[in-house]
């Protein structure tokens, strides 16, 4: 009884670690003081700490900046910040991917991610990477 007891326990708090670690945001790296992300991240930034604005152009220019997908759909604000969003923040919007992502898994491509065939902030397909949809 004392063993089952404690392994359930045991189990108990590594499932809680693991979703912790998918969810958990991480700080900022500089204070966000409720500003828009554009304000250090879009180009022409005259903030003292500006960001790359490499990022925000490409985002701008994709399918998720011309449709207001804002940074913070996938990164979140200040309290719940991810400087890396994870699998389960692009499903939320694309459901319909978790079919091509489970059948690649299901076929030993373990560690699929989206950025596994999707460049990251333009979201196009990547040249090196061979196509997984049918559309």
């Amino acid at each position: 009884m004392k063993r089952n007891t404690l392994f359930l326990t045991l189990l108990f708090l590594m499932v809680c670690s693991v979703a912790m670690a998918q969810t958990g945001a991480t700080p900022h790296p500089v204070e966000m003081q409720g500003k828009d992300c554009a304000v250090c991240h879009a180009p022409g930034s005259t903030e003292e700490i500006t960001a790359d604005p490499a990022a925000y152009t490409e985002w701008s220019n994709s399918l998720h900046g011309l449709n207001n997908v804002s940074c913070l759909t996938c990164h979140g604000d200040e309290s719940t910040f991810k400087a890396d969003s994870d699998i389960n923040t692009c499903l939320s919007c694309h459901p319909q991917e978790a079919t091509v992502i489970n059948a690649k898994v299901d076929a030993g491509s373990n560690g699929l991610v989206c950025t596994s065939c999707h460049s990251v902030h333009n979201f196009t397909a990547a040249p090196q990477k061979t196509k997984v949809h049918s559309k």
